[in-house]
């Protein structure tokens, strides 16, 4: 199982520089990064979504002390 996992995300990696490569020559470097990190907030959320079934942790860890 570990092997699997380590070659999908080997493969995704690969995939995402091909593809940000791309995009960064076409519109720029920086709207492919904005891109980028709104893609990811968006599947981070998601995933927050489908396992805690809420946003609630988003909240308590936003209410943590600056130190941590």
């Amino acid at each position: 199982m570990a092997v699997v996992l380590a070659g999908a995300a080997g493969l995704g990696g690969a995939v995402q520089a091909a593809v940000m490569g791309e995009l960064g020559s076409r519109v720029g470097i920086v709207p492919a990064l904005a891109f980028a990190v709104l893609v990811s907030l968006v599947c981070a959320l998601t995933a927050l979504l489908v396992w805690e079934r809420s946003f609630s942790s988003v909240c308590a860890a936003a209410h943590q002390p600056a130190w941590l």
